[in-house]
């Protein structure tokens, strides 16, 4: 089992499985929904209230059976 990604207010908060804190990403607006994208899911593809993010990451995100990618 991997990583937890929380959002709250401006940010998205990252815990590890044992619920250690890993990370605070914060963002200019209140982050709306996140998903994993590119071909290898190391993108992290935030929306805002009038924005879309992709940041780079350093980790992949996760898969989900059946579902085909939309890049």
């Amino acid at each position: 089992m991997g990583a937890t990604n929380l959002m709250g207010g401006n940010n998205i908060s990252v815990y590890s499985p044992a619920g250690e804190l890993l990370e605070t990403l914060i963002f200019p607006l209140a982050p709306a929904n996140m998903t994993f994208g590119g071909p290898d899911r190391d993108v992290l593809v935030v929306t805002a209230r009038s924005s879309l993010l992709a940041l780079p990451i350093n980790v992949k995100g996760m898969y989900q059976v059946g579902r085909k990618n939309w890049y």
